[in-house]
């Protein structure tokens, strides 16, 4: 039997690294000859298929990998963590899940107790697609079960296992950490600031008083990089401050190597000062414990669960002067201590490796051999082009994004414009959510300023700048419009508290200060405002604009389906998809069932005239009301696509309408040449996106607004495919 542990980057899980390689250790000893276990790891960036490495951002690999699991192996072990693969909360691992052919064990490492709603989809896709969930604690059980809705019969209790090992001398100790004391306090994690370290640097001094020659040793468990090594200066600097300098030692854990659990055995105490209550897995403490160390630790839930039945003792988060007392206690009362040990020792011997891993194959050999059918989707992610924001990133100025290219050359006269870097800051904002790279944080902030620098002054702010600095010509309410809805999908993301403020700050200074009109503008505002409200409740102020606003646009439209005419206006204009769009995002927030049916009214008259033959071709703008022969523009523009898939995903949430998958793909498909001339708009190698397309050619301008128009739509249509897979 062949099995495959799934695994998700090492450098940023280093607990689930750890875990993964003392699991596939393990197997790998008590197995026999006919038992192989391999790891598939997802990296970050990097891919060598013949080394299973895969890159986690990378659509197209997962399914490579899923091919080669369902080839290769006879099942697969996953280890999930959210947010730990690529995409949005880690949603990437879906696309591979459903494309199994073996059966999926899932072993769960982060459960909290208010989950977020992704999460909570995503769990329970992996619940459905797996024989089984394996967590670490019994109230990580409870909360599966409880909060995301898993069934009872599929969660299990897994432990983390122990080597057999003999104790180390005060000698070999000295040696291996390179310093020889006559007490030993021993802490071991990530170097961040929730390990807590500096809870146990600020007690030392205290401790040192009545324990002469005592010295920390922290364990780092991260892996080197600027940030490891800039905390590890901090708790020196802090060390210094506090006058222990000289009795701080920091190792890094490959240093350790495969003594870590002799090293927990021969300390005097182990302290974990995690400052994270709801943990519910640590596999730092369970070696500790299992290895028969004294232990003292803060009340996390997984702490009060493990050190039940004095396996070790407690004190309150970040409370230096308790972990003191507690600490000088622990190294007068030896009698303490040895319960203390004893009991661990007793729980490490029901926990060896030996029985944990034995455990494990029960269930492998279990699930082994059981059909598993992939799901049949609409379409599929991997066979779009891979995320590529070169030609955005390569229109970055002085003060914001420049408006379009011509060849591959800034159009400097053309300088910068509110829409566009609104449009911007959004795909900034979604591939920030999905990558989580600074450098689209970056793209962030610079577009945030820029709508900041415009809007100083709304009553006489401008739309655009030249390239010099210069206002070009007065704002309008699609720019406005656009900034709104842009700035409500920031708010809703996961960035820093400090930037949404200021986003939350601009969204309601221009919503107080404007009237929309056009319904384009209404649209745009209603869509950011709903944004903002899906993400947070008690938004008053927006609450009652979102109600305005939409009856204000509900109300531009014909009272009854009678008419033929399923319109705002007498004539039609551009983003046709808009305001269907926008009708349908108000629903969801307001009980209004005639929201809804203007909505489909509305969508259902663009499509017949845009949606024919099957294919996309967005060419209506100045169809007049009544006219027999339609005048109609010559060119298809790029900004059309983005409200259609929109639409079209939004409408498959609300109404679970099979053919708006399909309908989302052929939009979105005619960027990628399904159109009237065969031709792609979007251009693979630099990731941007022409304009507009006429009878016969590509417009050669290569525009900021195009470029984000098609990355939304990417987005877009990537959340409908997600969608798809959990309603299924």
């Amino acid at each position: 039997m062949k099995v495959v542990v799934l695994a998700p980057l090492v450098d940023s899980n280093p607990r689930l690294a750890l875990h993964t390689a003392q699991l596939s250790a393990a197997v790998g000893q008590l197995g026999n000859d006919n038992l192989t276990i391999e790891t598939i790891t997802f990296s970050n960036g990097l891919s060598d298929s013949s080394l299973l490495i895969f890159d986690k951002h990378c659509l197209a690999d997962y399914q490579l990998a899923a091919e080669i699991i369902n080839t290769r192996f006879d099942v697969c072990l996953l280890q999930y963590a959210s947010d730990a693969f690529g995409g949005n909360g880690g949603i990437n691992i879906l696309n591979l899940v459903s494309q199994l052919r073996v059966p999926l064990i899932t072993i769960a490492h982060k459960v909290e107790n208010e989950p977020h709603k992704r999460e909570k989809a995503i769990m329970g896709f992996l619940a459905k697609r797996s024989e089984r969930i394996l967590t670490f604690s019994q109230l990580g059980i409870e909360f599966l079960e409880h909060y995301y809705k898993i069934n009872r019969d599929k969660l299990l209790r897994h432990s983390i296992g122990i080597t057999a090992f003999t104790p180390m001398m005060p000698e070999e100790r000295a040696e291996l950490i390179d310093s020889d004391c006559s007490k030993l306090i021993l802490a071991c994690g990530e170097m961040t600031a929730s390990s807590g370290f500096e809870t146990i640097i600020n007690a030392l001094p205290a401790v040192q008083k009545s324990n002469h020659g005592i010295k920390l040793l922290i364990v780092n468990t991260s892996v080197s990089g600027r940030l490891t090594d800039e905390y590890i200066k901090s708790l020196m600097r802090l060390a210094m401050q506090r006058g222990v300098l000289s009795s701080v030692k920091v190792i890094d854990w490959h240093s350790v190597g495969n003594n870590m659990e002799r090293l927990m055995h021969s300390t005097d105490v182990y302290v974990s000062a995690c400052i994270e209550e709801k943990l519910l897995e640590d596999i730092y403490l369970s070696m500790a414990v299992n290895s028969g160390a004294a232990i003292l630790s803060t009340h996390t839930w997984f702490a009060n669960e493990l050190l039940d039945e004095q396996k070790g003792n407690f004190f309150s988060f970040r409370s230096a002067t308790e972990l003191s007392s507690e600490l000088m206690a622990m190294l007068r009362n030896k009698n303490e201590v040895q319960r203390y040990r004893e009991n661990a020792t007793l729980y490490g011997a029901q926990h060896t490796n030996d029985l944990v891993t034995k455990k494990l194959l029960e269930h492998i050999y279990t699930v082994k051999g059981r059909l598993v059918e992939p799901l049949k989707t609409a379409f599929e992610l991997a066979y779009l082009p891979e995320l590529n924001l070169q030609h955005v990133q390569s229109l970055e100025s002085n003060m914001g994004y420049l408006k379009q290219t011509l060849y591959g050359v800034a159009d400097l006269r053309a300088g910068y414009c509110l829409r566009s870097n609104a449009l911007a800051l959004e795909v900034f904002t979604n591939t920030y959510v999905s990558v989580s790279d600074d450098i689209y944080l970056q793209g962030i902030k610079k577009c945030l300023s820029f709508i900041q620098l415009v809007l100083n002054d709304i009553e006489t702010a401008n739309t655009a700048l030249s390239y010099a600095g210069g206002l070009n010509h007065q704002c309008s309410e699609l720019a406005l419009g656009q900034t709104i809805s842009s700035l409500g999908v920031l708010y809703a993301s996961n960035v820093d508290a400090g930037i949404k403020d200021i986003a939350y700050g601009l969204l309601l200074d221009i919503s107080q200060r404007v009237d929309f009109n056009e319904a384009n503008s209404l649209a745009l505002g209603v869509i950011g405002l709903t944004k903002v409200l899906n993400a947070e409740h008690g938004h008053q102020e927006f609450e009652e604009l979102l109600k305005k606003w939409s009856a204000h646009l509900q109300g531009l439209f014909p009272a009854d389906n009678i008419q033929s005419w399923q319109w705002h206006a007498d004539e039609l204009g551009s983003q046709l998809g808009l305001v269907p769009y926008a009708l349908l995002c108000a629903y969801e927030l307001l009980p209004d069932e005639v929201l809804l049916t203007v909505a489909k009214r509305a969508l259902r008259f663009v499509e017949k005239m845009i949606l024919s033959e099957d294919r996309f071709i967005p060419k209506v703008a100045g169809v007049v009301k009544g006219e027999t022969k339609a005048k109609t523009s010559a060119d298809q523009n790029a900004i059309e696509g983005v409200w259609m898939v929109k639409a079209y995903a939004k409408l498959f949430v609300i109404a679970d309408d099979a053919r708006c998958l399909r309908k989302a793909w052929q939009v979105h498909s005619w960027y990628l040449g399904d159109n009237t001339i065969g031709k792609a708009l979007y251009d693979a190698q630099t990731g941007g996106c022409y304009s507009s397309l006429s009878g016969r050619s590509i417009n050669p301008q290569m525009t900021l607004e195009a470029t984000s128009a098609y990355w939304l739509s990417y987005f877009a249509l990537c959340e409908l495919y997600y969608k798809q897979l959990i309603a299924d």
